[in-house]
């Protein structure tokens, strides 16, 4: 036979076989396309993250030397003939005063001049650290212009006698070196005066962990100046770093560069340059290196993790796939004997099919190429919220196209195919000789069957104990989850959808067996057809049971999913109203926190305000704290407060929150730490007291514990790091606002929570506060503005979309799979059905039998279904909970999508009943004659 008789026998088999042919197609083209995408996607959401978060970071490196000057000249060429540096800036600090424009270089502090620190920036460097300041004005500079603190202005309305507005003009007198003090008065040498400056903007710092702010200290952002590098001369500077003011050298990378690099090797391509400069520069002072990349490559690991809700996909397509193609192979055997009667050998057949199914399967993997494309860009848009032509653009440009993917695919689908066809085609001509022999065979393929899912399953369910037995012990001890534990999760994710998927096959081969008790059930709608229907049930050929195995994927899989995705989000809702502290969270810029008074007096709807004072300290084992001030009596009404916020024994009485903050408010000197301090310093509530070292002011003060908190409306987990909320430290205390005030002098804040008045909108309220200057946000998304999050977020969609999105595929290909089995199956039943119809005079028989057998098949395989699903879903939500957040704060809520679940299922037998009907109606206009003689 010549290539071109086998390419038209395929294509008229692919053309007779559409709808098993279209199966196949879509079952493929889903996981090949699966596949492809995640692969262009990853790698273009890396490059994307990654080239966002560089252009927008202010800077890698910082560097303070006390070196020479000309040592200091050899620093800047070596790192400006570096290919990695993109640019390097040297940034000032010297004395600044005001008032100082006719006094002497010699005076006493008690004369009226302001003094202050001055950054000397060049214009590169201002426009990078925008962001990280709110300004009353404009942050642009040009010569003769300064920036000024909202602290320093206040002292220069002090010294004027007037407020303080931007496009106001003043002196400015900036010491090019340093102040000592001698017998009670400040001496400055070489200062030089500016006149006639311009006051450009009034800023407050926003602090954040980013390069700039780590290189100095936050009392100079809180009182300084900013002025350009360009309104001193060259001789000035040079005048500065001979008389000790050594800038420091502000390093930026060249994005581009870092990006091809992967994200995970940025950090020690930087560690690496730093090597470097300590070799060929060792006297440097202090050198600070970004960390906010290893902060980004750990959130983008964890986000990546919500890919392992694909593979499930994947392997459930696999299986449909090939499902799909040993029915479509087991409907040629009545062609088979045509084959032989007309002289092909056994090799000219297996040929044939192999290649109707590599021509399948090459069009398939085009489908899934432009699938691929449309997906990836989808996931964008989804991500994103836009969609737009420059966007695609981007993406293409981004992604480096798999072709060795593409090469493993074609190759490893077209072998994998081949091998199945050419063992199924061998064994349809080893049977179906003897019709008994064939029975025997297939019943000892169906034991052998069930006995291998059966012993696999055992084998899975002994793993997944394993992972889940050291899970549960982990999960026990800890809420903030770390990738180890998110990468074990994962497997026992996988293990229990492999544990599904074979309980899934050895329930439907099963199945048939026990059938015939549930076929009683029906007895009253049947009546003199139930020996039809059991007959059809216990055949050995063209069985409906078949369709057990696909609706178990399908129910199964949509029910634990939607439930997962309802439970997701109803938790991301609740979570999000817990971080909230109240019912508004207000974020201003730095201010005294009597200001609370003024939001309760002056916004209408506001019921109650609650300042909050933040600070840092230690243990006495040197652990970073953050200490949180607060009104207890306020925060209990106004917090969102949980039962399970304070960690109590169960051998002890059992109390609510307002006990202990209660008891935090009698208490002046009061504090509440995490269960890990308490466990630390074997703390007991009531009982115990602990020392807070390196707050602001070194009184030695006991704290006494009042209580134990496993979290906090506001704040997050009172263990671990949680940077979305602004907890950069590893442990949270909470104290009284009073007792900071009173003994550490600590009034301004930048956050409060408030309660709303009954009646009132959130959103009309939230409008009116935005509209006071002080206030900076209300109830923010983004509650950290320089949370890395924020860059990983518009490529990667909530986990919803990753867990809904599979299901949706596969519904497609389930749906497909069903329509053409049903018509199929039916198909080959046609001399029996056409027998039946000739023997009864109802029309209605047929479709009596046929359904009947349909929902005997049906309704068990969704209630295993439900029984699978919901138990899969429980499970997941018990050992596996880092794959879905990285702290979790609450406890998951229990939610069951009912509405939904139950309006699919009857979606499916309303599916499954419609398109049998339909499959006998289109028997019932031909011929029965003709077919009782088995035509066409």
């Amino acid at each position: 036979m010549k290539v071109n008789h086998y390419l038209i026998l395929a294509s008229r088999n692919i053309k007779n076989n559409k709808k098993q042919a279209l199966a196949y197609i879509l079952g493929v083209t889903i996981i090949f396309s699966t596949i492809l995408t995640l692969q262009l996607w990853s790698r273009a959401t890396e490059k994307q993250v990654v080239y966002d978060f560089l252009q927008t970071e202010d800077f890698e490196l910082s560097i303070t030397t006390s070196l020479p000057t000309e040592e200091n000249q050899q620093l800047r060429n070596w790192l400006q003939n570096n290919p990695l540096i993109q640019s390097i800036a040297s940034v000032y600090r010297a004395p600044a005063l005001f008032g100082a424009d006719d006094k002497a270089h010699v005076y006493y502090p008690e004369e009226n001049v302001s003094f202050t620190e001055v950054g000397i920036v060049p214009k590169m460097v201002l426009s990078r650290i925008t962001s990280q300041f709110k300004v009353e004005g404009c942050m642009n500079l040009t010569t003769n212009e300064v920036l000024i603190s909202q602290y320093q202005a206040t002292q220069l309305a002090d010294l004027y006698n007037c407020s303080i507005k931007p496009r106001m003009v003043i002196n400015v007198t900036i010491g090019l070196q340093g102040a000592t003090q001698e017998d009670s008065q400040l001496v400055y040498r070489q200062l030089k005066h500016f006149h006639n400056i311009t006051i450009r903007g009034i800023y407050q710092y926003l602090p954040s962990a980013s390069t700039f702010q780590r290189s100095f200290s936050q009392d100079f952002f809180k009182d300084s100046i900013i002025f350009l590098y360009e309104n001193l001369a060259q001789s000035d500077f040079h005048w500065m770093e001979t008389h000790g003011l050594q800038p420091t050298l502000m390093v930026k990378c060249d994005p581009e560069k870092l990006v091809q690099k992967g994200l995970t090797n940025i950090y020690p391509t930087i560690i690496d340059l730093t090597k470097q400069i300590s070799i060929h520069f060792p006297n440097y002072n202090r050198l600070v290196v970004t960390e906010a990349i290893l902060e980004l490559q750990s959130y983008y690991k964890v986000a990546r993790f919500s890919l392992v809700f694909t593979i499930p996909l994947i392997v459930m397509s696999g299986v449909l796939v090939f499902f799909t193609m040993n029915t479509t192979l087991e409907g040629r055997k009545n062609g088979l004997e045509t084959f032989k009667f007309r002289g092909a050998t056994k090799k000219q057949v297996i040929g044939l099919f192999v290649l109707e199914f590599f021509l399948l399967t090459f069009i398939a993997l085009l489908c899934a190429f432009l699938l691929a494309l449309l997906i990836t860009t989808s996931v964008f848009a989804v991500a994103s919220q836009e969609f737009s032509w420059e966007m695609i653009d981007s993406l293409l440009q981004l992604s480096t196209f798999p072709w060795l993917l593409i090469l493993i695919l074609s190759l490893g689908g077209n072998i994998s195919t081949s091998l199945f066809v050419i063992l199924k085609t061998k064994s349809l001509f080893s049977t179906g000789i003897e019709e008994q022999h064939q029975e025997r065979e297939e019943k000892a393929k169906k034991n052998m069957g069930m006995i291998g899912s059966g012993i696999s399953s055992v084998i899975v369910l002994v793993l997944a104990i394993y992972y889940g037995g050291k899970l549960e012990r982990a999960l026990n001890t800890q809420h903030n989850y770390s990738i180890p534990l998110i990468q074990k999760s994962a497997v026992f994710f996988l293990l229990l959808s492999l544990l599904v998927l074979l309980l899934t096959v050895l329930f439907s081969l099963s199945l048939q067996y026990i059938l015939w008790q549930i076929i009683t059930l029906f007895r009253k709608f049947i009546k003199n057809k139930l020996f039809f229907v059991g007959n059809n049930l216990r055949r050995s050929k063209h069985r409906l049971t078949s369709l057990s195995l696909i609706i178990i994927i399908l129910c199964s899989s949509t029910i634990s999913s939607t439930t997962l995705a309802k439970i997701m989000t109803t938790y991301q809702q609740a979570e999000e109203y817990y971080n909230n502290g109240g019912d508004l969270r207000i974020h201003t810029t730095p201010i005294d926190s009597s200001y609370s008074n003024t939001l309760e007096q002056q916004v209408e709807g506001i019921k109650q305000v609650m300042a909050v004072l933040t600070t840092t300290g230690k243990t006495v084992s040197e652990e970073q704290l953050t200490v949180y001030g607060i009104d207890a009596l306020k925060y209990a009404s106004i917090g969102h407060w949980k039962n399970k916020s304070f960690i109590q024994k169960e051998t002890e009485e059992q109390h609510s929150f307002t006990y202990y903050l209660e008891r935090l408010d009698r208490i002046e000197n009061g504090v509440f730490v995490s269960a890990t301090l308490a466990e630390k310093y074997n703390l007991e509530v009531e009982a115990s007291y602990i020392r807070i070292l390196d707050l602001p002011i070194s009184y030695n003060i006991r704290f006494f514990v009042c209580g134990i908190l496993q979290s906090a409306p506001g704040f997050g987990l009172a263990s671990g790091k949680n940077v979305e909320l602004n907890q950069y430290q590893d442990e949270f205390v909470i104290v009284n606002k009073k007792f900071l005030t009173e003994y550490y002098y600590l009034t301004t804040t930048s956050l409060f929570f408030a309660k709303l008045s009954a009646g009132y909108s959130r959103e009309e309220t939230k409008e009116k506060l935005l509209a006071l200057p002080a206030v900076k946000n209300v109830n923010p998304k983004l509650i950290n503005d320089f949370f890395v999050g924020q860059f990983i977020n518009p490529y990667i969609p909530n986990i919803t979309f990753f867990l809904i999105g599979p299901v949706i595929l596969l519904a497609g290909i389930a749906l497909a799979l069903m329509t053409a089995l049903i018509k199929n199956i039916l198909k080959y039943r046609k001399q029996e059905l056409a027998l039946i119809a000739s023997l009864s005079s109802n029309q209605w028989v047929l479709y009596q039998i046929v359904i009947t057998e349909l929902l005997v098949i049906t309704i068990p395989a969704i209630l295993f279904s439900i029984v699978l699903g919901g138990g899969f879903s429980a499970l997941v939500l018990a050992f596996a909970k880092p794959l879905f957040t990285f702290h979790q704060i609450l406890p998951f809520p229990i939610v069951v999508p009912k509405t939904f679940s139950l309006s699919f299922l009857a979606f499916l037998i309303l599916f499954i009943i419609v398109v049998a009907s339909f499959s006998l109606k289109e028997f019932k206009k031909k011929n029965i004659a003709k077919q009782l003689r088995g035509d066409f």
